[in-house]
């Protein structure tokens, strides 16, 4: 309950921050919920910066970030106070839509919203269980509080990335722990569908507003993501406020709404570098709108708006890149390492795994036509909503096409395109921001639809039902497994090591290994849950096992932790006898779940077995020959 009432409250803190910037550069919104989603990215995007150059500084103690919170908050008080008042107000008086028989549907639609965000929730609040969450999005801001700074892992591939959702988590785990860090993400997904509601009230009916919400947030990989602190739920969040921002721009041509764009976009390339996709996308939507429209602006009003677009959204994401260039030589590491002499080919790397694991198909134009389907049939890491596929071909039915709904479907086409062009391997959650506003294009396809034809409109209204209620089921089952550890009935150590597996590693090095140990990390980089003395890598490597074991015991370690893989030679076992192993159990509950083997390292053990079997070998051959002897000397007796 703590943590949720901490995320409201840096909710507030945030409206609030970001109100005073949206005043500061004149933005005037319709809604108040308008204002609200813009205020709350501009706050959290502000207070992932401080966070940011709080850690360069090397002052990164939880108790000054808990002073700079409660000093902003007192200096916000009665902003956060008034919008306390009316947020209250409005839910104390909600605008719900009447139970009448044409409103059935949308009650349903809001009910099973509604669900989702319920259990959605309850799956934020169980401890984490991903892979890359545990591996460096809560990872990183944990050996950043340990260390009061922010610096370069070395042994973690994406440490140099540009971490603007990690900064958030190390507010989030400074200020509380990891469920907060949880609750922050999820929360991203909750603001997406308000921002999806805001954007289509613009332009199209509440009704409309209500489903394209719906139809984003009730599918699998916005359920997944909801549950873990993963970072692709932010970035489709400033995403679509910088889409939002842009597309008021097109209406209204105030270069103030094209220059919060572009703070949103940088915020974007702040959290991935896979932003970069947006960026040509509203470029090209620049160009397209001067070549398509006839306006007296000439070719100098175009520069002027692609500087307003790229120059502030650069200079945002810059530190990350001067900050990336000064540890590593690289602006963009591990990306580009040929071109900067950095280190191998990472896109090489990463595109012989992903082949293996079959996630690239290569870039020809029936691939270009069948993705869709395949992200549908759940091929890349989720399960596409159905909805999108059987809405949008219903395009062509409808002759009335308003202007966001055209420039809803040119933003989807181009994003996909360039998503398809540009990213190496196909994976859904990389080409989740595409999705919000094309979900804005599905709802209002499926209101066009009761001017053609009731029963079509019926049919439609029943296919998008049954979506979303096999959806919900699947949700429940998950939310069901793990309630128990969320209402405390079952303790976070059993879960984990239930879960996980290998977690039970830590309490045997806890109750069995001396406090002087040292161990030796290899197989999957799991950091966050690492509860030891560890360094991570292969360690020195030997011609041969009792080299080896030396060289590592002259190098301090005591132990080998191995999560994938073993040490299984015969003649390794003197050097390295196994003392704890877990096997990898038939069913997988996560994909983080390994098996764990924890060796000593006994160098004496190997020398005196070495020393044994020299003996032994002595004393074999004395006998043999001291019977040979006897034979002989009977053979000329």
């Amino acid at each position: 309950m703590l943590d949720i009432l901490l995320l409201l409250f840096l909710l507030l803190l945030s409206l609030a921050l970001g109100e005073r910037i949206l005043c500061l550069i004149r933005i005037k919104t319709e809604t108040f919920l308008e204002k609200a989603v813009f205020s709350i990215g501009l706050g959290l995007g502000v207070l992932a910066c401080g966070v940011y150059l709080i850690g360069l500084l090397g002052l990164l103690y939880t108790w000054l970030i808990w002073l700079v919170t409660l000093v902003l908050a007192v200096l916000l008080g009665r902003d956060i106070l008034s919008h306390l008042r009316s947020i209250w107000g409005k839910l104390s008086r909600p605008e719900l839509p009447k139970l009448e028989k044409k409103n059935i549907f949308l009650v349903s639609i809001l009910t099973f919203l509604s669900l989702h965000v319920i259990f959605n929730l309850i799956g934020a609040l169980a401890p984490e269980t991903i892979f890359d969450a545990i591996w460096y999005h809560l990872a990183l801001p944990e050996m950043y509080l340990q260390n009061h700074k922010v610096f370069f892992v070395s042994y973690v591939d994406y440490a140099a990335f540009p971490r603007m959702m990690e900064m958030l988590y190390t507010l989030a785990l400074a200020l509380k722990g990891e469920a907060l860090a949880k609750l922050i993400h999820f929360a991203m997904g909750v603001l997406i569908v308000l921002g999806i509601y805001s954007l289509s009230r613009r332009f199209f009916s509440k009704e409309v507003s209500l489903l394209a919400g719906a139809i984003f947030y009730c599918m699998q990989p916005v359920n997944m993501l909801s549950a873990t602190a993963y970072i692709d739920l932010g970035l489709a969040f400033y995403e679509l406020l910088a889409v939002y921002a842009f597309a008021v721009w097109l209406s209204s041509r105030e270069r103030r709404w094209l220059l919060l764009s572009a703070v949103f976009l940088g915020f974007s390339l702040g959290i991935k570098h896979y932003a970069v996709l947006l960026l040509l996308v509203l470029v090209a939507g620049m160009l397209l709108d001067f070549l398509l429209t006839s306006r007296r602006e000439g070719m100098g009003e175009l520069i002027k708006n692609l500087a307003f677009l790229c120059l502030p959204a650069f200079l945002i994401v810059f530190p990350w890149y001067l900050d990336s260039y000064i540890k590593t030589g690289n602006p963009v590491y591990p990306l580009l390492n040929t071109l900067f002499g950095t280190g191998e080919s990472w896109e090489k790397a990463m595109f012989a795994s992903t082949s293996k694991e079959g996630w690239y198909h290569g870039h020809s134009l029936l691939e270009y036509f069948t993705l869709p389907w395949k992200f549908i049939e759940g091929e890349y890491e989720g399960w596409l909503s159905p909805l999108f596929l059987f809405l949008l071909p219903l395009t062509l039915l409808i002759r009335e096409k308003p202007r966001m709904f055209k420039l809803s479907l040119v933003f989807g086409l181009l994003f996909y395109t360039v998503y398809f062009v540009i990213v190496p391997f196909y994976t859904l959650r990389y080409f989740l921001p595409g999705l919000p506003v094309l979900a804005v294009a599905c709802a209002y396809v499926w209101e066009r639809m009761s001017h053609f034809d009731r029963f079509l409109k019926g049919f439609c209204s029943g296919i998008v039902v049954v979506v979303l209620l096999a959806n919900l089921g699947t949700l429940f089952f998950k939310s069901v497994s793990v309630l128990p550890v969320v209402a405390g009935l079952e303790s976070r150590e059993k879960y984990l090591a239930d879960t996980l597996v290998w977690y039970d590693v830590n309490r045997y090095i806890r109750e069995n290994l001396p406090a002087s140990h040292k161990i030796l990390v290899g197989g999957a980089p799991f950091f966050y849950y690492f509860d030891f003395n560890y360094v991570y890598g292969s360690g020195p490597q030997a011609a041969s096992y009792e080299e080896r074991a030396r060289r590592l015991k002259e190098q301090g370690f005591t132990h080998i932790l191995l999560l994938v893989g073993s040490i299984d030679k015969p003649e390794a076992a003197r050097y390295f006898p196994l003392i704890y192993n877990r096997e990898l159990p038939a069913t997988v509950k996560s994909n983080a779940t390994r098996g764990a083997k924890l060796y000593s390292i006994d160098v004496d053990q190997g020398a005196e077995s070495m020393e044994y079997r020299a003996q032994s070998v002595e004393r074999r051959d004395k006998r043999f020959f001291s019977k040979l002897l006897a034979l002989r000397s009977k053979l000329t007796g």
